[in-house]
């Protein structure tokens, strides 16, 4: 039986969580153009056919290493504004969803930027789901989000018709 699912490519596990529950962090990110020194992106995506960008930013300290309690683990919603003359993209940080807790490889709640809804893919949900290295549609979902583009932030949406594509089933 075809599903959406056998129709994606690329990895999907973005980052591994010891925690999904988010807080919303402070309001000193919104409307920044510029990433701090003590922050550093760690991977991201695009959201298809709008001015979106979601990124995952986290304390520099945090590359080598679990992050401790009181570090940034973030996804944060930027909105780009202009290319330059170079084809540089010029973004402000329009939301920000602080992650509790640290992270390290192993874990098993992950982040999966491929997930449908009742069934159907919908490009603009993400969800931290515990993964199930056997599994090519994973249902354990701990959080789920959505990009709403009216609004220009993230929303959080209900887990229980929710699943997510794991791009590696079988760990091959």
């Amino acid at each position: 039986m075809q599903s959406w699912f056998s129709h994606l490519f690329s990895l999907t596990t973005l980052w591994v969580l010891g925690s999904p529950f988010p807080v919303w962090a402070n309001a000193e990110y919104i409307g920044l153009n510029e990433v701090p020194e003590h922050l550093t992106f760690q991977g991201g995506w695009v959201i298809r056919d709008s001015p979106y960008i979601v990124d995952i930013v986290v304390d520099a300290e945090c590359r080598s290493r679990p992050c401790a309690p009181g570090q940034a683990q973030m996804l944060w919603l930027e909105e780009t504004l202009e290319l330059d003359e170079h084809g540089v993209a010029h973004f402000e940080v329009v939301d920000v969803i602080e992650l509790q807790d640290g992270y390290e490889v192993g874990f098993a709640k992950q982040l999966f930027r491929y997930c449908a809804v009742e069934g159907e893919l919908d490009l603009d949900v993400f969800a931290i789901a515990q993964f199930e290295p056997e599994q090519e549609v994973l249902t354990t979902i701990h959080q789920a989000w959505r990009v709403n583009r009216d609004a220009g932030a993230f929303e959080i949406i209900q887990t229980t018709k929710v699943s997510c594509f794991n791009p590696l089933p079988g760990g091959h």
